[in-house]
């Protein structure tokens, strides 16, 4: 999926960019990931329903559209930026749909240490587990 984004309403020149917008789309793509501001997850719902209506009969998404928030948590995005604009390319998991998957994410627990609870905040990580059938 490519997606051609353009801040509404903020021209590239200076005195006139919305510096904050920039910089977290700067940040998410020099860290691979999807913006929630600049691609909605109403958006790219309605680009994953189309993406799978042109799929092969034994392929699908690796994470089903229920799960769309997922897809901001992977490292699967490009940014191309230029003077008009950044275009973003998501890279979107896909499945071999004749085998059976089940999709884990690992979540950490709190626990107890030297008389205080702490949590130890990670990255999600997700675990595809498959078996032939």
């Amino acid at each position: 999926m490519e997606y051609d984004v353009r801040l509404r309403g903020v021209q590239w020149a200076p005195g006139c960019i919305r510096t904050n917008e920039i910089v977290t789309l700067h940040t998410l793509c020099t860290d691979h990931r999807l913006s929630l501001v600049h691609v909605s997850p109403n958006v790219l719902g309605k680009d994953l329903l189309t993406l799978e209506s042109k799929l092969q009969h034994h392929y699908g998404l690796a994470i089903p559209r229920s799960q769309i928030l997922e897809n901001y948590h992977l490292r699967t995005t490009s940014c191309h930026m230029t003077p008009n604009g950044t275009i973003i390319v998501i890279q979107v998991p896909l499945i071999y749909t004749d085998n059976n998957y089940e999709l884990y994410s690992l979540e950490t627990l709190p626990f107890h240490f030297n008389g205080s609870t702490c949590h130890i905040k990670t990255e999600p990580l997700l675990l595809a587990v498959g078996s032939s059938t």
